[in-house]
């Protein structure tokens, strides 16, 4: 079975442009053969942007990123426009940003998605509020790989820069195969097929 493990220290003071505005996250990747021997085979550091909270705050957002890490605060330009979303990431389903910063499964695992699952179950779980998921590429293979997924560039003609999911626009998910180790990527139930709640 293949699990992953979400950690954070969250304060309980009322968040401000000092913190409480950028919660992160540490992930833990296991696989266990067995219910008694379970081995880490990835890491992930994954940071939750809670914009409307800083709206709601009042705060000035490219402060609060800034005030974490340049890493974020590069981000501002890119995907923010006065503290809040820009239009074209505004797709209704949540003004929080989701930022996997890095991502990390051991070589004996590759070529079986499984970093696309652990991506796919983050946006499903901690980052069910968010409108925006982001994810750096190095090489143009890199972020042709993570599009199969429905990330787009967002800083066109560069080698290395991000990638961007719209939250309401995840065109595929991740389903099991026949192998536990192993996922495909499958596109999402269409609209008029989805079974209503009862």
């Amino acid at each position: 079975m293949l699990r992953i493990n979400v950690s954070a220290s969250i304060p309980l003071h009322e968040p401000n442009a000092g913190g409480g505005l950028i919660t992160w996250f540490s992930v833990n990747v296991y696989h266990a053969e067995d219910e008694n021997e379970e081995a880490l085979i990835g890491e992930a550091t994954v940071a939750l942007v809670h914009v409307g909270e800083a709206a709601n705050t009042g705060q000035d957002l490219r402060a609060v990123l800034d005030a974490d890490s340049a890493e974020l605060e590069a981000l501002y330009h890119l995907y923010f426009k006065d503290s809040w979303l820009k239009d074209r990431y505004l797709d209704g389903s949540g003004s929080d940003l989701l930022y996997v910063a890095d991502l990390k499964i051991a070589a004996a695992y590759d070529g079986q998605d499984i970093d696309l699952a652990v991506v796919r179950r983050l946006c499903d779980t901690i980052g069910h509020g968010c409108g925006l998921t982001v994810i750096p590429y190095d090489s143009k293979a890199e972020s042709a790989y993570w599009s199969r997924m429905g990330f787009a560039v967002s800083t066109r003609g560069k080698q290395s820069g991000w990638l961007h999911m719209t939250m309401g626009d995840r065109k595929a998910r991740l389903a099991d195969t026949h192998d536990e180790r192993c996922f495909k990527i499958v596109p999402n139930v269409a609209e008029t097929k989805r079974q209503p709640h009862p």
